[in-house]
């Protein structure tokens, strides 16, 4: 349906747009720039479509171009803090008094989903927010910035080479050049409200994880469960339908490159894959457990 609509609209100005497209919505989940031709299609997936999203009062995410509104399960986080039954109460489990074990007695007191947010939200403060973060971002953009600046010179080498008698268009260089590079990957300071929105989705998660039989420790086991689901967060995880973690893609474009997080965290980038997968078979054996029970109570 684009190339009909493309065929319509041209000629363009454009052969692609370095500032805003000026979108052209012809259909529900479809869009062309009447610039540059540039097509956009919303997905019913956040994380396989480049959709600029905004969140809605409702919970609901859509797309500022097309006005879809991507089809998500939404839940309320009250939900889960309002009627959850802590398994920590009860005084007759010993496997639930070492849950949540802290050398500190004042914690004692607390309850357990607000020791666990007050640990994810620092947690996700180093991750994004602390001196080692800003450094990394410093770092990698300065990298990013090198790398770009290189590729400009040489496409203005090459062009000079096959053109000695005229001037380089330096825009028509930099857009064709930003087009064709697709690796550049600039690290964005994180906001307040997309802080607290990570936190949420990983504090909901690690509840469900909890009632499903996973036991989760403050300390450093719980920072590297936190890191990984950090990185968890740009495309969710789901199970037989069933969404584990909420996505947030939009935190992709905030976190630090993966190969850098040992030099500046001292974590290992392969804690990602294993938070994934501890994750999952934590929900499988639960699944598993339940529909047996199921089993050996109907026959």
């Amino acid at each position: 349906m684009h190339c009909i609509w493309r065929k319509v609209r041209r000629p363009f100005l454009y052969p692609a747009c370095t500032q805003e497209c000026k979108w052209e919505v012809y259909d529900a989940t479809l869009a062309g720039c009447l610039k540059c031709g540039a097509g956009h299609i919303c997905k019913p997936c956040a994380f396989e479509g480049k959709c600029p999203l905004e969140n809605c009062d409702d919970g609901s995410r859509v797309c500022t171009i097309t006005g879809y509104v991507l089809p998500e399960v939404r839940y309320s986080s009250e939900e889960y803090l309002d009627t959850i039954c802590f398994d920590g109460h009860n005084n007759n489990s010993n496997d639930n008094k070492n849950c949540f074990n802290n050398s500190s007695n004042s914690r004692h007191n607390i309850p357990i989903h607000q020791q666990l947010d007050t640990e994810i939200t620092k947690c996700i403060d180093r991750l994004l927010s602390s001196s080692e973060a800003r450094r990394c971002r410093k770092e990698e953009n300065s990298f990013q910035g090198k790398r770009l600046y290189k590729n400009l010179m040489k496409s203005i080498k090459h062009f000079k080479m096959r053109n000695p008698d005229r001037l380089p268009n330096m825009c028509d260089l930099l857009t064709s050049m930003m087009y064709q590079e697709k690796r550049l990957n600039f690290v964005h300071p994180a906001s307040t409200s997309l802080k607290e929105r990570c936190a949420q989705n990983i504090l909901v998660c690690l509840l469900d994880l909890k009632q499903k039989g996973l036991k989760v420790h403050i300390g450093n086991k719980l920072q590297d469960l936190v890191c990984g689901l950090m990185y968890l967060l740009r495309t969710g995880i789901s199970y037989n339908n069933y969404e584990l973690l909420a996505p947030i893609p939009e935190i992709a474009q905030c976190l630090p490159i993966e190969t850098r997080l040992k030099n500046y965290f001292n974590i290992n980038s392969k804690v990602i894959t294993s938070v994934e997968n501890e994750v999952k078979l934590a929900f499988r054996d639960y699944h598993q457990r339940s529909s047996l029970s199921v089993m050996t109570g109907s026959g």
